[in-house]
């Protein structure tokens, strides 16, 4: 009841730090006299002839230990304690405070912050105290027993991230981290754990696979792909082991004075570029590499490799070329000297989609997405943003194209020919059925009205990929002009002069959106929270429902970078968000790469940061920033590329 606080939890008139108070039931900790599979085991020795503590729990557990508050064992005297006389505890030697007690009876023991605890394994528990016993008397008592005590619990199942922005809908969120939390992630417990070398720059995401069976045992592997047409498999964990697992280099890497001589967008070479994904049931990786071959031969590669070891899967690599056929006998031919792969590839239900733009906007080129049976290679689909014009990039700031859960396929369209009544679909968002007889046939789209005005502006509405709003038929997209659109997937909204017919239009930010924002599902009393940080702008949060997006937090920091920061979410379920930041020092395109910084802010207070890597340089400075690249969060690190030949995980320090 209200007056009867449960096993491990203080009484109501002795809060202890972030922990619930007494009327507040705490769903992991264990009934009086019912036992925790989780918990080890208290029972008392038969030293004392009486020993009056019946201990309830001796656990951190995960949302306290991981909060750094305390660590709590609980007890309830067989009959009045003596508080006069003083009840105390030890573990390992080391003593307990009382934090709470209720009618004298239920006692809880609390130690300082998990961090600062210096015993754990078996440990001997020694307690004593004093049983009043009449009106002016008391007993004294004492034991001990022997207690597995661990104040770094088990963070349970390990996640994986085997795509970009971490799921086909590009959420950019890991809503089963563990072990990083607000109370943990600070210049003092937080920073770079290690660093390993590649070849070349990484704007491809590293990419993680936890329990992954190799040679006999099992490892967390970290998959890195690099402009200089390389693939690694390193150890994800191990701070000692620098070298990879395997690494495999797939082609020579095509120069940017190929392109064009003005064209230093990929600085000094262009090899993997868009984020490869993973099917974790196959343990294959798919990828497109760029490659020159020694007749000087531009070629796109679509290629499936073994996770375990690098290899080529048989058929693989398979040339990526495509013709669209256009009416009067017209084609459209794929280029793989001027096309660029800058979006992530998209697994989904046994298909690999790759979306093209271009280097630079160097013409002539055309916005393409093509489709291959996973398992065999082979083409199945194609699809040409505009067949009789031009341009039409599927760029969004390196985010792959979209899926919902009936198979329907979403991108954005860059700056090129639009056309209501023919196939061209510059400046807009659009949505595909899954593959059918050799194309992709497009179901629905949405084109701003003042297209004509973006398109001679080079105000791309496709520099943001679509992000679908889980828990509501919405998905979210928007672009260099700084405002979201919202629409309704059932119903894009086609286009019309007079009106955007959407559910809504919301200028939400000033400067370009590049990339995606980042959702965290269940949290701010909606259906969730959206995140973004463009480069004019401070980071601001939106509540999305039904109903479209309402402002919700902002941070106190603008940027003054023309590409904002790239992005990424943390938290355990609906609790502990942590909002990841990454993003240039100064603006500046290859062949000078900018520093990078990163940054990490609480998620339900945006003007809070917890952390950031300049805060003690020497030890965590990031290196120069990879454009296209977004944290990856898993288990305890994140994990970033960078245009300085190097991947670098950060973590807690301990």
């Amino acid at each position: 009841d209200a007056g009867t606080p449960d096993a491990g939890m203080p009484d109501a008139g002795m809060p202890d730090a972030g922990m619930p108070d007494a009327g507040t039931p705490d769903a992991g900790t264990p009934d009086a006299g019912t036992p925790d599979a989780g918990t080890p085991d208290v029972a008392p020795d038969a030293g004392p002839a009486n020993p009056p503590l019946t201990f309830y729990g001796a656990s951190a557990t995960p949302a306290l230990a991981r909060d750094g508050t305390a660590v709590t064992i609980a007890a309830t005297a067989s009959g009045t304690l003596d508080l006069s006389a003083g009840v105390s505890l030890t573990v390992g030697g080391r003593a307990a405070t009382v934090a709470a007690t209720s009618g004298n009876r239920r006692v809880v023991f609390s130690f300082t912050a998990a961090r600062g605890l210096d015993v754990e394994g078996d440990q001997p528990l020694v307690f004593s105290g004093r049983l009043a016993s009449g009106a002016s008397g008391s007993t004294a008592f004492h034991g001990s027993f022997a207690i597995d005590f661990d104040p770094f619990p088990d963070a349970g199942p390990k996640v994986s991230v085997l795509t970009q922005h971490v799921d086909p809908q590009r959420s950019g969120a890991n809503l089963a981290e563990q072990e990083l939390t607000p109370g943990d992630v600070n210049s003092q417990e937080f920073g770079k754990l290690f660093s390993r070398p590649v070849d070349g720059m990484t704007l491809a995401q590293p990419l993680v696979v936890s329990g992954l069976a190799l040679d006999g045992g099992t490892v967390d592997g970290l998959l890195v792909a690099t402009e200089h047409d390389s693939v690694y498999l390193f150890d994800a964990v191990d701070p000692a082991a620098s070298a990879p697992l395997w690494q495999v280099t797939l082609g020579t890497p095509v120069p940017p004075g190929d392109v064009d001589p003005t064209c230093d967008d990929l600085w000094p070479e262009i090899g993997i570029t868009g984020t490869p994904a993973i099917d974790p049931e196959t343990r294959t990786v798919y990828l497109a590499a760029k490659s020159k071959d020694g007749a000087g031969q531009a070629h796109y590669r679509l290629h499936a490799l073994d996770l375990a070891t690098g290899n080529e899967r048989p058929g693989s690599p398979v040339e990526i070329a495509a013709v669209y056929q256009q009416s009067g006998g017209v084609a459209a031919h794929f280029d793989p000297l001027r096309n660029n792969q800058r979006a992530a590839v998209l697994l989904t239900n046994g298909v690999v989609y790759l979306a093209f733009a271009s280097h630079c906007d160097v013409t002539p080129y055309h916005g393409w997405i093509l489709a291959y049976d996973a398992a065999t290679l082979a083409q199945v689909a194609v699809w040409d943003a505009t067949p009789t014009g031009s341009e039409g990039g599927i760029w969004q700031g390196g985010n792959g194209p979209s899926v919902d859960d009936t198979g329907a396929i979403y991108a954005t369209v860059g700056n090129g020919t639009f056309s209501a009544a023919s196939r061209n679909r510059g400046n807009s968002a659009v949505k595909f059925a899954p593959p059918s007889g050799g194309l992709l046939q497009l179901a629905d789209s949405f084109t701003p009205r003042d297209q004509d005005a973006l398109n001679a502006a080079d105000l791309d509405f496709g520099s943001m990929g679509p992000v679908l709003l889980p828990g509501t038929n919405l998905l979210a997209t928007g672009g260099k002009s700084g405002i979201f659109f919202v629409l309704s997937r059932s119903a894009l909204g086609g286009f019309a002069t007079d009106a955007n017919h959407v559910v809504q239009e919301l200028p939400a930010t000033k400067g370009a959106i590049f990339g995606s924002p980042v959702l965290w599902r269940g949290a701010g009393g909606g259906a969730g929270l959206l995140y973004v940080w463009t480069g004019a702008d401070i980071a601001r949060s939106f509540s999305f429902s039904d109903s479209g997006l309402t402002a919700a937090s902002t941070g106190r920091i603008t940027l003054g970078r023309a590409q904002g920061a790239q992005l990424a979410l943390s938290a355990s379920g609906a609790t502990g968000g942590i909002l990841w930041t990454v993003y240039a020092l100064r603006d500046g395109a290859p062949p000078g790469p900018a520093f990078g910084m990163v940054r990490a802010f609480d998620a339900a207070d945006l003007s809070r940061e917890l952390w950031n890597s300049e805060q003690n340089s020497a030890r965590d400075s990031l290196g120069t920033f990879a454009k296209f690249n977004s944290p990856t969060v898993a288990n305890g690190r994140v994990y970033l590329g960078t245009s300085s030949g190097a991947i670098v995980a950060y973590g807690l320090l301990r």
